[in-house]
């Protein structure tokens, strides 16, 4: 039993001025960029009630938790403020935006605003074609003053616009003072990375016990039950901070936390249990760039892999984390998921609805609209190319494959060649990443994979890794449900435990293209059964045939995807 109530984790509260104000900065401007969208919508009568709101809320949630996380903001009140305070630039903004773009009100008369709600709130006429509200605001006329004075009434149109106010001003406060909560290391300058366990509430309450008393030890031995996200359970997380190699100091405090509950500290002991159950904090005492080898050096040992971080910089190195590279990539996601289907939508329309006036025939107009439904669907074929596949999707991984083929083109040391038919575009996210999947930190990588079966040897050149996997160093292969959804919607990877210079290393390949699957676990499947089947690792048969008890028999898995 312990003497002393286990030690919690307190954030220190501290937070850099000048990163909040420009952080603050850029919410404001995405704020009033989607402000000034909403007002559009709302002076072409197109503001659906509720669902309009929608997409802002999602950026705005977005946004706010990343800036929380690059500001590196641990004061809650600061956190709490950023979220609400872009809430009220989008809120306000709109109706601003609104009064001087309709009614001509100048620009600098912020103090007409609450009047201007309230003439908003009295004169807003909601029109119902359908199961859903649209709102049609008084038209600007000469003679009529767009300004009551401000009070509150019981009426719908108030409902909404407080409804408004709690999501768009209220919860990305929570957001951002939720995030703050996150642990931090002041030694390192940098949060604490989590890796996440979905157990059982009886595995749960157990470690609950283990920790009061300090039994972890047995805990671990025969204490864990996991299970799926869907059914009753407790995610529990281990917060740990990897040493840097750009600093001789390290840290040395390790967190567990259940479900919502606080960051309760583990001492070395405790920590050295976990890292049976969590494999990175295997590396957690030592530098990130101590497990690497060196360029230069051969493959000596067949039963150890060699990990390799490519030299830089230079256009052959690191070319996918670059800001511009990225933004390309989302432009091209946006342009596909939402300009290309409502330009078509939009276009349509207007070809429809003013027809008559163009002396179109209606068999034309009908010839016309089929034809570019037809068109359109054809596109998303060729887009998806796979059973299963996703136009976005399919355009991210071509945007991010391009770029990597470029670069790798460049380097006269590469280990694969880049017109093999055999290679597998794959991305390496570490377990500390991922509950934060779609951010650029230490580890993330991208590239292609080779199976060597010939050489038994398992290839990755990425845009900043190198691997190279001898059969004989692997220990373990598994697949694991990155995201948690336990449906075929979310990520999968295919987890190589190799042993290393250091001890052993998790490589969580997440295979996107090359290789045969209608979704992503069908994908990640493949990829183990292929590894367990040809082979020759170190890992007992009896796992092997345990790790096999997941998949399903593929039709065709060695089948070549047409890129």
């Amino acid at each position: 039993m312990l003497d002393e109530p286990r030690p919690v984790y307190v954030s220190s509260g501290r937070f850099v001025i000048s990163d909040v104000l420009v952080g603050a900065c850029c919410l404001s401007g995405v704020a009033l960029l989607m402000a000034s969208i909403l007002a559009w919508l709302t002076a072409n009568e197109f503001f659906a009630v509720g669902l309009t709101w929608f997409f802002p809320a999602v950026i705005v949630y977005w946004r706010v938790r990343r800036t929380v996380g690059s500001t590196k903001t641990r004061n809650r009140l600061v956190g709490f403020a950023l979220g609400f305070f872009t809430g009220t630039v989008l809120v306000l903004g709109l109706y601003h935006i609104d009064q001087c773009s309709r009614w001509g009100v100048g620009w600098h008369r912020l103090d007409r605003l609450p009047g201007y709600i309230t003439f908003r709130m009295e004169t807003d006429i909601w029109v119902f074609p359908g199961r859903g509200a649209f709102i049609n605001p008084a038209p600007a006329q000469a003679g009529i003053v767009p300004w009551h004075q401000p009070r509150v009434t019981l009426s719908r149109q108030w409902v909404a616009f407080f409804g408004e106010v709690g999501l768009i001003m209220f919860i990305p406060g929570i957001i951002g003072l939720r995030r703050t909560r996150r642990p931090f290391s002041e030694l390192l300058n940098d949060w604490f990375s989590g890796e996440s366990l979905v157990l059982t509430p009886q595995s749960a309450d157990g470690l609950r016990s283990a920790l009061k008393t300090g039994a972890l030890e047995e805990w671990v031995t025969i204490g864990i039950e996991r299970t799926g996200s869907q059914e009753k359970c407790t995610e529990v997380t281990i917060w740990y901070c990897l040493r840097s190699a750009k600093s001789d100091a390290s840290e040395s405090s390790v967190y567990v936390s259940l479900g919502e509950g606080p960051c309760l500290l583990l001492d070395p002991e405790e920590a050295a249990l976990v890292s049976n159950i969590v494999p990175g904090l295997a590396e957690f005492a030592i530098p990130i760039e101590s497990i690497y080898d060196d360029p230069a050096k051969s493959l000596s040992d067949p039963t150890v892999a060699q990990l390799i971080k490519i030299p830089g910089p230079g256009p052959h190195v690191g070319q996918t984390k670059k800001p511009y590279v990225i933004w390309t990539g989302r432009i091209k996601m946006i342009g596909m998921f939402y300009l290309v289907p409502f330009g078509i939508i939009a276009a349509l329309t207007l070809f429809a609805g003013y027809s008559e006036q163009l002396g179109v025939p209606r068999w034309a107009v009908i010839v016309v609209v089929g034809a570019a439904v037809i068109a359109f669907l054809v596109m998303l074929g060729w887009w998806t190319n796979d059973v299963g596949g996703n136009p976005t999707w399919r355009m991210i991984c071509r945007h991010y494959r391009g770029v990597m083929t470029a670069e790798i083109a460049l380097r006269t040391d590469a280990i694969l060649s880049l017109s093999d038919r055999r290679l597998i575009h794959a991305d390496i996210i570490p377990r500390r990443n991922w509950s934060d999947l779609f951010n650029m930190r230490d580890g993330n990588d991208g590239g292609f994979l080779l199976l060597d079966v010939d050489r038994q040897l398992l290839l990755y050149e990425g845009d900043t890794y190198r691997f190279i996997i001898p059969a004989a160093s692997i220990i373990r292969c598994q697949v694991e449900d990155v995201t948690k959804t336990q449906t075929t919607a979310g990520f999968y990877a295919t987890v190589i435990t190799a042993r290393t210079k250091t001890g052993s290393h998790d490589f969580p390949f997440l295979p996107l293209d090359g290789i045969w699957g209608a979704n992503r676990f069908e994908k990640a499947v493949v990829l183990q059964g292929r590894i367990l089947s040809e082979f020759e690792t170190a890992i007992p048969e009896n796992e092997q045939d345990a790790a096999k008890m997941i998949g399903f028999e593929a039709k065709d898995p060695k089948a070549p995807i047409v890129f």
